[in-house]
């Protein structure tokens, strides 16, 4: 899409959200008279937001204080009108390709799991770990028979990262029977207290923007994420990792 460069995803973002100048809005209007494809993004973030207030509507009046990042662990960005659950758009994060040297010869024989490994010894690292900025770390999950997943995580900033799949059109059928890493490592940065995992699992295809979108909600109160999480999923079967942030 041939974007006027001085017309990023954000400053839409906030245009949508009435957060602009006047000058800037003279600007935006300017360049959506003559940018189809910038009227089509804009078209875009309206309707994710008209959405969210169709599924959560007791959420469609949130003060604009509360707006948190979102930021996609994907290989290509995506941009989330979230304006009404206070969720913006940010640039990706610095990703690291994934390679064969986690162990993947675990073959699975209960229920769901989410592991994750530190990448620079492959040791895989137990729940509330202790870790500090820039390490990079490698996520991997286990299912048996035929099962539908999301991953994301949520730090201490209320910052949501979706894992996996790695698009919001991507399919949420699983591996199954062996330990499979994502396909992306994952570089911590440098928000305080905490980054939480969590895999949410179904027998039936999962539908990624609600399940995105309630992870939004979720990071509204940063705090209480994994006290919320038994409860907004509580429907499906859930997974959790803590890493704490030193």
């Amino acid at each position: 899409m041939n974007r006027p460069s001085h017309i990023s995803v954000l400053m839409l973002e906030r245009y949508n959200c009435g957060e602009v100048t006047a000058e800037e809005k003279e600007q935006i209007e300017t360049a959506l008279d003559s940018d189809a494809g910038l009227s089509q993004a804009l078209a875009d973030i309206r309707r994710s937001d008209f959405e969210f207030r169709n599924t959560y509507p007791e959420h469609s009046s949130l003060p604009k204080s509360g707006k948190k990042k979102y930021r996609t662990a994907a290989v290509a960005p995506i941009a989330l009108g979230l304006c009404a659950a206070a969720a913006l758009f940010a640039a990706m994060l610095p990703l690291f390709r994934s390679d064969a040297s986690v162990p993947m010869t675990d073959r699975m024989k209960g229920g769901a799991e989410l592991t994750v490994y530190l990448k620079t010894d492959n040791a895989k690292l137990p729940d509330n770990a202790v870790l500090g900025a820039g390490n990079t770390i490698q996520l991997a999950y286990m299912v048996s028979g035929n099962r539908y997943g999301v991953i994301f995580s949520i730090d201490g900033r209320g910052a949501v990262t979706m894992h996996y799949p790695y698009s919001m059109e991507g399919s949420t059928l699983l591996v199954s029977g062996k330990r499979t890493a994502l396909e992306d490592a994952y570089t911590l940065d440098d928000a305080p207290d905490y980054e939480i995992f969590f895999f949410v699992i179904d027998d039936e295809p999962l539908n990624v923007t609600k399940i995105m979108n309630s992870a939004g909600i979720m990071a509204l109160n940063p705090g209480t994420v994994l006290e919320q999480s038994s409860r907004v999923f509580k429907d499906y079967e859930i997974k959790t990792v803590v890493l704490r942030k030193e």
